[in-house]
């Protein structure tokens, strides 16, 4: 009799399960081709497209900052394509010459992603009072959505962009003001942003790996390539979809979409990375401005020595989107 109550017990917690999320994700993204790169293949990873499971589009304006976002919102100006994917036909239908507060107000939808352009995604003063508008008519038509922070990548580190100037043409001074940026964000929009996509931390993860090539994953110098807009589908797949399905990106079966070039070990691994990125993700190292690291050091004839001449043990404190913080001791070069 106790087996039975409890196999009924069970029987009961996965129908409310499945009645909880029979509606699909109504997942809506704001932004540009960054945007795009994020979401494009993101229905591929779902069985029969997404349908009944994910109802996803997005707002794209080439190059468009949060500033020209507000600027279109005010003058209600028709400069917008909205993209929204079609599960029967397995294409992205595009609408042009949109309203933004119409493509709002169009559904509910459930989450919203927003973004700032990335050749400024690392300086906060473009984005604070800007966000705070963009929020504030997105909260105006969809008071229940949760919003997303997504948390763009930086450069290959030969890229051409003439924007890549912004950061002296540094990969790494990149990757560093972005994860700036997203702590003072965290922060100061902690009651308005419910979480932040870390696409950034991804790739930054990605390229210190053998998956990594010639142009950081990038086919351009700053637009992702096939296979590193698939890790991050895998991302948000993990993010917002895999609590719905109770199947992590683990263990989906789904992947390798038109990639030819890349094995399938590399494609189960990014879904590793994904998932752990996912899980535990270390957003901001805090360091000594003056405390560089070294790779090889000389003496004054020239001869190369393994060992530096000079260390110390230092303390860095780790920041994690969980919220962790942890000091661990490590070993810095003294300049």
């Amino acid at each position: 009799m106790k087996r039975t109550r409890e196999l009924l017990v069970l029987a009961l917690w996965l129908l409310a399960s499945s009645l909880m999320y029979a509606e699909p994700l109504h997942l809506l993204g704001i932004g540009n081709s960054f945007t795009e790169n994020m979401l494009l293949l993101l229905p591929y990873l779902l069985p029969h497209q997404g349908s009944g499971e994910l109802d996803v589009a997005y707002l794209y304006r080439p190059g468009a900052t949060l500033e020209q976002y507000c600027e279109m919102m005010k003058k209600d100006e028709r400069v917008c394509s909205l993209f929204e994917f079609d599960a029967e036909t397995g294409l992205w239908q595009q609408t042009q010459h949109v309203r933004i507060d119409s493509v709002l107000a169009l559904k509910k939808w459930d989450v919203i992603t927003v973004q700032q352009a990335s050749a400024v995604s690392g300086m906060y003063n473009t984005i604070k009072p800007n966000l705070e508008e963009v929020l504030d008519r997105i909260e105006h038509y969809q008071p229940d959505a949760q919003i997303a922070w997504h948390m763009t990548w930086s450069y290959s580190h030969n890229s051409t962009n003439p924007l890549f100037k912004n950061y002296d043409f540094s990969q790494l001074k990149m990757d560093y003001a972005i994860e700036q940026t997203t702590m003072e964000l965290k922060s100061d929009f902690a009651d308005r942003i419910d979480m932040i996509i870390p696409s950034q931390q991804l790739i930054k993860k990605l390229r210190v790996s053998e998956v990594n090539d010639s142009l950081d994953l990038t086919r351009d110098g700053y637009h992702l390539s096939l296979f590193a807009a698939e890790a991050v589908s895998d991302l948000v797949y993990e993010m917002l979809l895999a609590p719905r399905l109770g199947v992590p990106i683990t263990e989906n079966s789904r992947g390798a979409l038109g990639d030819t070039i890349h094995s399938a070990s590399d494609f189960e691994y990014i879904k590793q990375v994904a998932y752990d990125v996912c899980h535990d993700t270390l957003i901001w190292e805090q360091l000594s401005e003056n405390i560089i690291y070294k790779t090889e050091f000389y003496t004054i004839t020239g001869l190369k020595l393994k060992q530096p001449v000079y260390r110390r043990p230092t303390i860095r404190r780790n920041y994690y989107l969980s919220g962790d913080i942890k000091n661990e001791r490590i070993i810095l070069l003294e300049e």
